[in-house]
């Protein structure tokens, strides 16, 4: 989380270099509905019960794009939810093999919107992801001919949390957002193993 904080400051005085320009955008009040795309980094990994990463793994990255909807139910707070491909795994330390675990995600989010006219906003909420596939890759990127879909829970559950800001340039509203999930939910059908799935993001997104 601490990297993904680092690349969102980067990324947001990058952006904001572009946007001198003054805005001709309405900013939200109540009753106000938005449509949103992001696309991002994503960065996945398999904890244990006491939240480190699980021995013998190590962190996968991937890119993921996420489609939104959010109500604004006052002017500071607004409900979020959508659909997202969400990409999550791990692979070993050395990179020798990559698990890589799709899911189509809905989150359900409060967001509060501060700051100089609310162009921040900090949302946390819940999450439920149905999984779409699981590859097994090897260092070439060779996948397993077995459907490993079996060996795994169908819904990861758990927790999100995130932090962004909205970056108007002229009539246009682009946003750079910053958010973590934490699973409760074990992803393997091993009654055994007390795992779960962890995945942090740093998008770029337009608002429409």
């Amino acid at each position: 989380m601490k990297k993904s904080l680092l690349l969102l400051v980067c990324l947001v005085t990058f952006v904001s270099l572009f946007s001198q320009e003054e805005s001709t955008f309405n900013y939200p009040v109540k009753g106000d509905k938005l449509y949103m795309v992001s696309i991002g980094s994503y960065d996945a990994s398999i904890i244990d019960n006491n939240f480190r990463t699980v021995e013998g793994t190590a962190s996968l990255n991937s890119f993921g794009v996420s489609f939104n909807y959010e109500n604004y139910l006052s002017k500071n707070w607004s409900f979020k939810t959508g659909v997202v491909i969400d990409p999550k795994g791990f692979q070993s330390p050395l990179g020798i093999s990559k698990l890589r675990m799709q899911y189509l995600t809905a989150p359900f989010l409060m967001s509060w919107h501060f700051g100089k006219k609310r162009r921040w906003y900090l949302h946390f909420g819940a999450y439920a992801g149905y999984l779409l596939s699981v590859k097994d890759k090897d260092i070439n990127g060779n996948s397993s001919p077995l459907d490993l879909r079996g060996n795994f829970n169908s819904w990861d559950i758990g927790l999100d949390i995130g932090i962004g800001i909205r970056i108007p340039i002229g009539s246009h509203m682009f946003f750079v957002e910053t958010d973590g999930q934490t699973g409760l939910t074990n992803p393997a059908r091993d009654p055994d193993e007390n795992r779960y799935l962890t995945r942090n993001t740093l998008s770029l997104g337009y608002i429409f």
